[in-house]
């Protein structure tokens, strides 16, 4: 299975620095990044400026999304 980056991405216009892993690779502007394809599920930790470009800091996404938003307890309205 293979991942990408949340879309949104596309909209960054600058130079794009992408650190994952403590290893930086660069990009023309954010179009570029939405290309990748990744085997690992990665989130963004953080996002700054630095020298002119945008650095995005990404690590894997470990947790499994809960859709369990009342902690799979019996709800009822009458109670």
């Amino acid at each position: 299975m293979t991942y990408k980056l949340n879309p949104e991405v596309r909209k960054i216009i600058s130079p794009v620095n992408l650190v994952i892993d403590g290893e930086t690779r660069h990009y023309p502007n954010g179009e570029a990044l939405t290309e990748l394809t990744f085997d690992k599920r990665y989130r963004i930790v953080s996002l700054s400026a630095h020298d002119g470009e945008v650095v995005l800091n990404l690590e894997e996404n470990k947790q499994v999304n809960d859709t369990a938003w009342n902690n799979d307890k019996a709800v009822s309205f009458f109670d």
